[in-house]
């Protein structure tokens, strides 16, 4: 940014250059000029409103985030250096429009839930050196973070899939999903947990074991002999509710949890319906697919004892 020095005082209105950052969802002013002829333009007015943690530019996620992304307001070219105002402070200058690229290239993998919003990017002044004053505060540590392409391509590479950077994004999907999943009975209660695909791209549900028996007298007649007896071992097919977590786009191209309802998933459970009925207890053993592989569990003992999970 190129900072001029006048020769003399002008009797115009003057502003200043704030170092308070810009904040998300805060409304700032901007000014734009669009040239109408070789002649004459048009001074236009408009809010914009900064966002963070954006696919656009993952480097802005904080108030003194060297680059920060804006939404609301659009721009045309030739009005880089507009600025963004708060009252007679300036606290950014409109430095480029995102790339159409990279909205479509998301488009493309299918991951974007809806249109993009025009997004800009703005350089923060709260991260600018002033030549022309006397006094230089010390700039925030934010303001010296590393910003490189090597950098950007790992972090948007991250944003794609289930990695630490979206940790805890899928909280209120999961927790919503598992409540109901938790409820299901089948000959037991069961308890359900979603668990991440080896290649970190989605979670599935899948069993984690049988809470206890559910409701013997209702299913134990079925297991009878012809000699009026329970039998000792069966094997029984059962179907379940199946869901899948994973990661897409918003609007402004931040990643948002998205929900799947797969198709029911097949569970092969082995128990005794014996001692189901008799000792009120039973070991089982299921397995059913997951990821493309057969998992495998064997719990030695579940009993009628649903008081603990």
């Amino acid at each position: 940014m190129a900072y001029i020095k006048l020769s003399s005082k002008i009797r115009r209105r003057s502003y200043f250059q704030s170092r308070r950052g810009l904040i998300e969802d805060d409304h700032y002013t901007s000014w734009r000029v669009d040239a109408t002829d070789s002649f004459n333009a048009t001074i236009k007015k408009q809010t914009c409103r900064p966002f963070y943690r954006s696919f656009a530019n993952p480097f802005s996620d904080h108030k003194y985030s060297p680059f920060t992304t804006v939404t609301d307001c659009d721009f045309v070219d030739g009005n880089t250096g507009a600025p963004l105002m708060d009252g007679n402070a300036v606290r950014g200058v409109l430095s480029s429009k995102m790339k159409s690229e990279i909205s479509r290239s998301l488009e493309r993998s299918g991951v974007l839930i809806e249109p993009t919003l025009k997004i800009q990017h703005v350089s923060n002044l709260a991260c600018s050196v002033n030549p022309l004053t006397y006094y230089q505060p010390a700039l925030k540590t934010e303001c010296k973070k590393e910003i490189t392409q090597r950098k950007l391509i790992s972090i948007r590479k991250d944003m794609k899939v289930n990695s630490k950077y979206n940790q805890g994004i899928h909280r209120e999907n999961m927790n919503s999903t598992l409540s109901g999943l938790n409820a299901t009975k089948n000959f037991f209660e069961w308890d359900f947990d979603f668990f991440l695909n080896p290649n970190e791209r989605d979670f599935e549900s899948f069993l984690v074991k049988p809470r206890c028996l559910y409701n013997v007298n209702s299913w134990i007649e079925n297991y009878k002999t012809r000699r009026n007896r329970y039998l000792s071992w069966v094997s029984e097919k059962v179907m379940f509710p199946s869901f899948k977590l994973n990661i897409k786009f918003d609007k402004y191209l931040r990643p948002v949890s998205s929900i799947q309802k797969l198709d029911d998933r097949e569970i092969e459970v082995y128990f005794s319906p014996s001692g189901s009925k008799f000792r009120g207890k039973t070991k089982v053993f299921f397995k059913g697919l997951l990821f493309g592989k057969y998992e495998e569990r064997t719990f030695e003992s579940v009993t009628k004892n649903c008081s603990s999970r």
